[in-house]
């Protein structure tokens, strides 16, 4: 089994956070989650194609009282969609077919481009 890069983790992290009122991760959270954490190679392939200083403006003016970057003790009471469940299973597949030791951000960004979540970015 794959490990979780800490890129991947950072995003996993935002999204819960960004789920917390709705209760559920969906696609969205995902995407806007790559958004915020810059330092993942999902963001700067992003960055190539997108205006991300608008979308991030966008996504921090959405979810105006989250902190994304929290260590959140509720999220074991958050769940995932069924839809993010099977981009979850794609992206695990990616990396195996990547050969990766690691699941890693760009695992994810090509999973829900597989999904065809991306224009859900903004």
């Amino acid at each position: 089994m794959s490990k979780i890069s800490e890129s991947l983790n950072d995003i996993l992290k935002v999204s819960k956070n960004i789920a917390l009122d709705e209760k559920i991760i969906k696609p969205e959270h995902l995407i806007h989650a790559i958004i915020l954490v810059p330092e993942s190679i999902a963001f700067q392939v992003l960055d190539k194609f997108l205006d991300t200083d608008e979308i991030t403006k966008n996504i921090k003016k959405r979810y105006k009282n989250v902190d994304f970057y929290s260590e959140n003790t509720n999220a074991d009471k958050i769940t995932t969609s069924t839809l993010t469940e099977q981009i979850f299973v794609q992206m695990t597949q990616e990396a195996n077919i990547d050969n990766s030791p690691y699941i890693r951000s760009e695992h994810l960004l090509l999973s829900l481009v597989k999904y065809e979540q991306i224009p859900n970015i903004s």
